[in-house]
This record gives C-alpha cells, sequence and structure tokens, in this order.
C-alpha cells in the first residue's frame, strides 16, 4: 500500500492514508502488523479484531489519485486577478515586491477589462454561472483608485454574477473604507498582532503607525457584515509574540479566520529560507496560537499544512486564474507582481493587451514542468498530496525535502492529524462518516 504512512509521534505512531483522508494513533506493534499485511496479505495471518477495527474505518479501501489533467494548461479561467499597482502606502519591512522603490506603475484600464472580458468569456464558455475578480498584486490595489472602482462596476455589470475579492493592507480612506464595504465580497486584510509588533513590521511610508487605520478598517468591515481574513506574517524577530498577537485580534475583532505565514524575505524584495532555529520556534508559536483561536471558535490556517487538500499542485493560480500585472504581462503567480520582481522570467506565461489575452501554453506547461520536478522530490513524505511540492516563490529558496519550511510543513501537518484524531474520538476520516461508524464511535 503506497499511501500508507507511519508517522512517529510522542512515542506512538501517527497512522495516516491522506487519499482516504483518514488517520488514527496506533503503536509499533500494529504498525508492523499493517506493514506485514500490506505486503505479503497472502501469508500473514489476520488479527481478527485488528481487522473489524480496519474495516469499519475503511483502512484497506483503495483509493484513487486526483487526475493531473483537470487542472491542466487547457483550462479556460474564469478567475480575473489583477495585480494593480506596485505604489503602496506601507514601507512593509519584509515585502517580497519592495513595493515603492521601482519607478511607479499603475494598471491601466484597458488592460484591466480585457482580463475581465476573458474571463466572463471563460465562465460562459464553460457554463459557469458565476465569474470571480480578485485585487491584488506587489502594492496596495486601492491606490489604483480610478482603474479598481471602475473595474468592480463593470465587473458587476456582466450578464453573469461576480465574486469580487480584494486583498489589501487596510490603510484606507474613509472613501476607501465605504466603497469597499459597500463593493467588494470578501477581503483579506494584512494585520500583523500586537501594536508594537505591526507598527514595527508595517509602519506607512512617512515611518508613522498604521496600526490604527487598520483596526478601523477591520470595524467598519465587521459592521458592514463584509466577509475578511486576516493575513499575519511573522519575522524572526516577532515569533515569540505571536500567540498574544492571535489572542487580541480573536479578542477585539470579529475574525473568523487567520492565516498565519513566516515571513520568506530576509530583506524587502530577496527570498530565502529559515534557519533551522527559527523554523522550531515559528512551530511552537504557530501551535500555541492555534490553540488560543481554537478557544475562540477561529480558523487559523498555514499554507504548507493542508491536509484537507488533495491535489498535484500547490495553488490554482497558474491554471485557474488569468493574473495580469501593471505592464500587461499574464504570469503564473500573484507575487510575479511586474517586470521587477527577481522570478518574473519564470513565472511570464502570456501577454495582455487592449484587443485580449495570450497565453503562452509553451510556457504555461515549462512552469508546471518546473513545479512537477520538485514535487518528485517529494515522493514518499505525507504531505504529498497536500503541499505538493510548495509554493512556487518559496520553492526557489528551498529545497525539497530538506528544506526548513519543509520541515516546519510537515511538523504542523502532524499536529494538525494529531488534533483531528482527537476531537473525531480516535479516528479522523476526513469526509463523510459512514452511519455505523458515527453510531459506534458515538455510543
Amino acid at each position: 500500500m503506497t499511501d500508507a504512512h507511519f508517522i512517529p509521534f510522542k512515542g506512538q505512531f501517527l497512522i495516516y492514508r491522506p487519499l482516504r483522508r483518514l488517520a488514527f494513533v496506533g503503536n509499533g506493534a500494529l504498525v508492523g502488523y499493517l506493514r506485514e499485511r500490506a505486503e505479503r496479505p497472502d501469508t500473514t495471518p489476520a488479527q481478527a479484531d485488528i481487522e473489524a477495527f480496519l474495516n469499519q474505518i475503511g483502512y484497506w479501501e483503495a483509493t484513487v489519485p486526483p487526475d493531473p489533467a483537470a487542472a491542466g494548461t487547457v483550462s479556460r479561467p474564469s478567475m480575473a486577478v489583477l495585480l494593480m499597482t506596485n505604489r503602496c502606502n506601507l514601507a512593509c519591512t519584509y515585502c517580497y515586491a519592495s513595493a515603492g522603490t521601482q519607478s511607479p506603475k499603475d494598471m491601466p484600464w484597458p488592460i484591466a477589462r480585457a482580463v475581465i472580458d476573458a474571463a466572463v468569456d471563460n465562465a460562459r464558455g464553460k457554463g459557469d454561472v458565476r465569474f470571480a475578480l480578485s485585487f491584488h498584486g506587489g502594492g496596495e490595489p486601492t491606490l489604483n483608485w480610478s482603474v479598481f472602482t471602475s473595474a468592480v462596476a463593470y465587473a458587476r455589470a456582466q450578464s453573469l454574477p461576480c465574486d469580487v475579492s480584494l486583498a489589501t493592507n487596510g490603510v484606507w480612506s474613509p472613501r476607501t473604507r465605504d466603497f469597499v464595504c459597500r463593493n467588494v465580497d470578501s477581503v483579506t486584510l494584512s494585520f500583523d498582532g500586537v501594536r508594537t509588533v505591526h507598527d514595527a513590521q508595517r509602519l506607512r511610508c512617512s515611518g508613522q503607525s498604521s496600526f490604527e487605520a487598520v483596526l478601523a478598517s477591520i470595524r467598519a468591515l465587521d459592521a458592514s457584515g463584509v466577509k475578511y481574513g486576516i493575513r499575519m506574517t511573522v519575522t524572526p524577530t516577532a515569533i515569540d509574540q505571536l500567540p498574544q498577537g492571535v489572542e487580541f485580534l480573536c479578542s477585539e475583532t470579529g475574525v473568523r479566520s487567520i492565516q498565519i505565514e513566516a515571513s520568506f524575505t530576509v530583506t524587502r524584495g530577496v527570498y530565502a529560507d529559515s534557519s533551522s532555529e527559527e523554523g522550531e520556534r515559528f512551530v511552537a508559536a504557530f501551535l500555541s496560537a492555534a490553540r488560543i483561536a481554537s478557544r475562540h471558535d477561529v480558523f487559523v490556517a498555514y499554507s504548507g499544512a493542508r491536509p484537507w487538500v488533495i491535489a498535484h499542485s500547490f495553488c490554482l493560480a497558474p491554471t485557474q486564474a488569468l493574473v495580469a500585472t501593471p505592464e500587461g504581462g499574464l504570469v503564473a503567480c500573484f507575487e510575479a507582481a511586474g517586470d521587477h520582481h527577481p522570478y518574473a522570467s519564470a513565472f511570464a506565461i502570456g501577454k495582455v493587451s487592449a484587443g485580449g489575452i495570450e497565453r503562452d501554453l509553451t510556457a504555461c506547461r515549462r512552469f508546471e514542468q518546473r513545479q512537477q520536478e520538485r514535487r518528485a522530490a517529494c515522493e514518499g513524505c505525507f504531505c504529498y498530496w497536500h503541499c505538493c511540492g510548495d509554493c512556487a516563490s518559496r520553492a526557489m529558496v528551498s529545497v525539497a525535502p530538506t528544506s526548513v519550511r519543509c520541515h516546519v510543513n510537515r511538523e504542523i501537518t502532524k499536529e494538525f492529524l494529531a488534533s483531528y484524531i482527537e476531537r473525531d474520538g480516535g479516528v479522523w476520516i476526513g469526509r463523510e462518516l459512514a452511519a455505523d461508524v458515527v453510531a459506534t464511535e458515538s455510543g
């Protein structure tokens, strides 16, 4: 059985079949039995009590991996992602795009309209009942105000309904705050926790605090009912304050989901893997923060540990989204926000003009091939189907399977699995439970 993993954990083993979304805890003797039965089913004596349990939870059931062609380069993306500008009103210490240091570039309206038109056409061609528009980029999207508001209005005017989302730093004027709360469906807002940490990492370009401005935006989102999540970035100097930051957000805001990520830049615009010491500290701080969030019924996520994901690729952006830069490039990653990005050429997969979208399928396949080559090094890892070779930008500086990020991914995934097992009474089955299993466990 190639998809069974026996993961040492606190003196026992997590017995895990990712494709079955099945996990439970066992001792060394059970692991030995499972290995022998899988390798020599005809000669290894079956133990009736163990087999009754295994059959009840479906341990021996065959699995079929997802079809890699389902998300291939021939897809017709119905999500338009506009990387609006390289300008920013903040000077965050860890900014992957080093926003505000290049010559200002804003996406012009013809480019934005062409990407929206292509997403709508693709949605109609596939028979989708709606399409999506997302604002992102290597700067603050709302600073390209006229194109931002025009794009939202244009998307709303289409015959298909549109889901509008925004990734933002939340430092908004009253006009921006009002527009977002009335016109955007979901927001991802960057906020790094307690004031001392947030302002050490996310000051305005003028050097002034941004803490109160972002908190005011969160209050407005809470009042308006707009769905939002908070993105926290954790630098090495702020790792130990992460639990305190999560407690603050859970207690002082209405947030229901928080994404926590370790910083992957050593300075603005320069990528790097973490040190071993930083990785261990991040794991401990993340798990402490996750326990705090759980007490508040707030969902906490980390991109490298996703046991609920079964896929061939870490990210759907290369195949399921049309991601356009201000200069009119079509790219495979939200972070490749302009020609100055260190991985711009590696992530380029086409171009956009007022006349429409031109996807370079050769470049798309080349990008996918690089990702799958990276993923091939991960065979045998229990995170293989979850991190899927990991984020393309992280993979540039993080060599699988020995990188610190890989270690962090595995450690957090193990803890997630253990928590699911405990929560579900000894066996985690991440699918609809059979009625008899539910009855047995609840009885």
